[in-house]
């Protein structure tokens, strides 16, 4: 699992954007994800950069897609069309040296969290919670996701922006 959030837990904004723009952050996932699979909710993957697509690196990209894929369908490597599908398909791959990434949105990390084994969190140090309002943040309770992850492996990377923390079951 690989997410990035403020302190408070914001992921993102209801207008399917990032309230961030952290290269650090995305050279990492970039890096870290090279030659795996990656889930997405429908929501995120729609709006992922057109440069993601383009430099591939050898990503899978899963989707799970409740409702009908518009966009970017040409990169969609497999489908899930509905929670049991990819509930079982996270069952059957645990613990197979595949290199899985649950990338997004709130929904995914919420429902599927307890299949991860380890954590890569991305903290913002910055308090950008107070430049948005309520209505318009996507909060994920990271307390809980990060109780699930009892070990706090390393840190990867710090700077005054941001801190990169490895967890594992």
């Amino acid at each position: 699992m690989i997410l990035a959030s403020t302190v408070s837990g914001l992921i993102g904004l209801k207008d399917n954007t990032l309230p961030w723009y952290i290269p650090k952050d995305l050279i990492f996932f970039s890096e870290q994800t090279k030659n795996s699979i990656l889930i997405f909710g429908n929501n995120t993957f729609q709006n992922l950069p057109e440069k993601m697509f383009i430099n591939k690196k050898n990503r899978k990209f899963y989707v799970l897609s409740i409702e009908k894929i518009r966009q970017n369908t040409n990169f969609i490597d497999k489908e899930f069309n509905s929670i049991s599908e990819l509930e079982l398909f996270l069952t059957e791959n645990n613990n197979k040296n595949k290199d899985i990434y649950l990338c997004g949105g709130k929904f995914i990390y919420e429902t599927f969290f307890n299949h991860a084994s380890e954590l890569y969190l991305t903290t913002i140090k910055n308090n950008l919670d107070k430049n948005f309002k309520d209505e318009e943040k996507i909060i994920l309770d990271i307390k809980k996701i990060k109780s699930f992850f009892k070990n706090k492996e390393k840190i990867i990377y710090e700077d005054f922006q941001i801190k990169i923390e490895k967890y594992s079951k």
